[in-house]
């Protein structure tokens, strides 16, 4: 499960717990000043007090080349989770808004109408901090209202013993860490053990005496590994990666003066051991020099031969709090577990409730005595693929005394209203069957119910698969042989010399093509259409636009269908042929290939499959995100064009840029949209594309 935050605001029964937003009301902000920011910063107190929408809100003025913010102190707790959120509205053109901490800022492109954002931070070993909105380099004016700041649990996904959090995958004994730095929770990152660099958006900018520190302590032996990191191409200073193994004394390994990536093989002398320390920092001459690294990863050969694992990390919002209980979050494969310590002298009767999208259900009660802890728990496996908002209420009586919240991802893989189950071997395991079409992940859990045989609906000389799925209790069980009889219905049998067996090959998926893809091992994807199949008419033709196929009432050129009533044509981008699908109603009757000129028969198929109508197809979140990027990036470059006389390059640049990602907002492509990879991969500066084989 992957996890975002979500926009739900619980509902406060009474005052039994205290809204945990940690900053003031809006009167008690200050205004900025030029400590404790960049050098490069020209701050003025362009900062003003306004009314909109009939309440008051913070603004800020800027003139393209400045930057101004306002600010409070804050007391924050190092190590720990929080969530930063606010709303704003702006008019004009240029930089972006910064938000978050003197520490941990993050930048967000200035929208023409009120929009939250919000991010989530680990507190820095830094101090003193504050919070601050504000602008840089904006032409014109921002306006801000609704800061909240709330303690959070970063809760990391477990398996027994082993623990990992998000970017942290095992395969083979293999173990890769890759810290994501352009996900919601920033520098909220499992193996980040210390940091008194500053963080700003998506990359680490490190002072002559400060670092970021990783550890790593993994319940088996690290055999030998390799560090990548990327220094950006605006570093004024040397990035030295360093290594120990008790965080005490270090041993220089690495010192990068270039930009691009670095990759480090570390000493064998470290080897083997079970638990390493890895510190970035940074040597300059001048003061200001800074070494700005946009991309970690580690890689290691590890005494693990267990199965796949890919670690998850669950930003867990703290809307409510109560100093008379604590609440401790974990998650353990779809298992979420909240384990609560009554601390007031007396028993506390609580009530807990789950909700989840807005729909609200009792989970238990449960009584506690004083300084005792008690259990709840849920499984989340039974929800279909999607996000979803989750959300924990305690009440006692008729006070909450606490909420929390969340967002979970459900992936393809993991989706589970699907499947039949079959009568096991005694002490075997699962065994269960489903329609050929679906895509079955490796640990996707079993279905329910009672034990059915299997189904299967076909005509004479038709083809109609199905899956069997065998999953054994025991890792290491071999299934020596499997064999099927005569399928018998109530009027027909099938022998079984016309019933083939396949075992289906998983591949491991590390860059998934949509939405709801995960990195792991499961059966590749594409849209596969059957004769008999049950499927929509209407359904088809939004998956083909998801493709990016582009509808024709005329022509069917490639990459483009067409619909003439139940009759659905597709011209896939590769293929010399066009591809024609006949409904009857909400079942496909035809499949065939025809000429996609004459439009003349060109073969009958009892199954056709339909590939992306692009290479290049990402999904939503990814292209917003990448929005962001582009446009950091292409302010700096027109800036510096701008700087050089280059005003008619620096115009060009800028509209043909606008256009792009217009264009790839409305319709999630453009035309050269592999110019912008590094963005939508979210990769590395310098960092090759991915590529078929990957």
């Amino acid at each position: 499960m992957r996890v975002f935050l979500p926009m739900m605001l619980l509902f406060v029964m009474c005052l039994g717990a205290a809204a945990q937003n940690l900053l003031p009301p809006l009167s008690e902000w200050q205004t900025g000043d030029a400590s404790h920011v960049p050098a490069d910063w020209k701050v003025l107190p362009s900062v003003f007090r306004t009314q909109a929408d009939g309440r008051q809100v913070l603004g800020v003025r800027g003139a393209g080349q400045d930057s101004a913010y306002w600010r409070t102190p804050v007391n924050l707790q190092t190590g720990q989770a929080y969530v930063f959120r606010f709303r704003a509205r702006g008019e004009g053109r240029g930089g972006v808004i910064v938000s978050g901490t003197n520490a941990t800022n993050h930048d967000f492109p200035v929208p023409n109408q009120w929009t939250e954002y919000a991010f989530a931070f680990r507190c820095p070993e830094t101090s003193p901090l504050f919070a601050r909105v504000g602008h840089w380099h904006w032409n014109g004016t921002v306006w801000f209202d609704r800061m909240e700041l709330s303690p959070a649990q970063a809760v990391h996904r477990q398996w027994g013993n082993l623990t990992l959090g998000e970017g942290e995958s095992l395969r083979a004994g293999r173990y890769t860490d890759t810290h994501v730095m352009s996900w919601f929770g920033t520098t909220i990152h499992r193996t980040l053990w210390r940091q008194t660099a500053y963080f700003n958006t998506n990359r680490w900018v490190i002072s002559k005496g400060q670092e970021v520190i990783y550890r790593y302590a993994l319940p088996f032996r690290i055999r030998q590994a390799t560090v990548t990191v990327n220094r950006e191409r605006h570093s004024s200073a040397t990035v030295v990666v360093s290594v120990s193994i008790n965080g005490q004394q270090w041993q220089p390994v690495a010192r990068s003066e270039k930009e691009g990536s670095m990759v480090v093989q570390l000493p064998e002398s470290l080897f083997p051991t079970r638990q390493l320390y890895v510190r970035l920092s940074a040597e300059s001459d001048s003061p200001a020099g800074v070494g700005i690294v946009d991309s970690y990863q580690l890689q290691a050969e590890v005494d693990y031969q267990g199965a796949s694992r890919h670690g998850r990390t669950l930003i867990v919002e703290q809307r409510q709090t109560s100093p008379r209980l604590q609440a401790q979050w974990f998650a353990e494969s779809d298992l979420l577990r909240v384990r609560w310590e009554n601390r007031q002298p007396t028993r506390q009767q609580l009530q807990i409730a789950l909700g989840v999208n807005g729909e609200w259900k009792t989970l238990g009660r449960i009584s506690l005595q004083p300084n005792r802890q008690a259990t709840t728990e849920w499984t989340l496996s039974r929800l279909p693929a999607g996000k979803h908002t989750v959300a924990i209420r305690a009440t006692s009586g008729r006070s909450v005394v606490y909420s929390a919240q969340t967002e979970v991802t459900t992936m393809v893989v993991e989706e589970p209203h699907y499947g039949y189950p079959l009568a096991a071997p005694v002490g075997f395991g699962d065994v269960w069957w489903c329609e050929g079409a679906w895509k079955v992940g490796r640990d996707r859990p079993a279905p329910t119910g009672k034990a059915a045989a299997i189904e299967i609906e076909a005509a004479r000389n038709e083809f109609e698969p199905a899956q069997l799925v065998l999953r054994a209790k025991e890792a290491n069980t071999v299934i020596e042989s499997v064999s099927v009889t005569d399928l018998v219905g109530s009027q027909t049998r099938i022998p079984a010399s016309q019933i083939r067996l396949h075992e289906v090959a998983t591949v491991q998926v590390e860059h998934p093509s949509d939405s709801l893809g995960a990195p792991g091992e499961y059966k590749a994807s594409v849209i596969g259409v059957q004769v008999g199949q049950s499927l929509e008419r209407d359904e088809l033709l939004r998956r083909l636009v998801r493709l990016q196929y582009e509808r024709s009432t005329t022509d069917l050129k490639r990459g483009a269908f067409r619909v003439r009533g139940d009759v659905v044509e597709i011209h896939p981008s590769a293929e010399e042929y066009a591809v024609r699908i006949e409904f009857f109603g909400d079942v496909v009757e035809k499949c065939s290939y025809i000429h996609p000129t004459s439009g003349s028969l060109l073969q009958d198929r009892d199954h056709v499959f339909i590939y992306p109508a692009v290479h290049y197809v990402m999904p939503e979140e990814n292209v917003k995100h990448a929005i962001e990027t582009i446009t950091d990036e292409l302010n700096e470059r027109v800036a510096e064009l701008r700087g050089q006389g280059k005003l008619l390059e620096a115009q060009r640049l800028l509209a043909r840029t606008k256009y792009d990602m217009e264009m790839m907002l409305e319709v999630g492509y453009c035309s050269g949209i592999e110019n912008y990879t590094r963005h939508l991969n979210r990769s590395a500066p310098g960092a090759k594309p991915y590529t078929l084989v990957d």
